[in-house]
């Protein structure tokens, strides 16, 4: 698992390590909102289905300015 947190070069990425703890916290909420509209009508299922895609839209996309960023001032080729 330790390519996943590294970039192309090899070295360790603060970005991607704090990326994805947030996505996978994004994507819990998105599985308990989904299933908890099912089971419960009065819970704000939605707000909570909300707040998990917007967690998930914010690691991906500090990931990829990351990505970006490094590629732009020539760290990666």
């Amino acid at each position: 698992m330790n390519g996943f947190f590294q970039d192309s070069k090899g070295n360790r990425s603060m970005g991607r390590l704090l990326a994805f703890p947030v996505v996978i916290t994004g994507l819990v909420l998105c599985c308990f909102g989904s299933i908890s509209f099912f089971i419960n009508k009065d819970f704000p299922s939605a707000a909570v289905m909300g707040t998990g895609i917007t967690l998930v839209t914010l690691g991906l996309g500090a990931k990829a300015l990351q990505n970006n960023t490094e590629r732009r001032n020539g760290e990666i080729k």
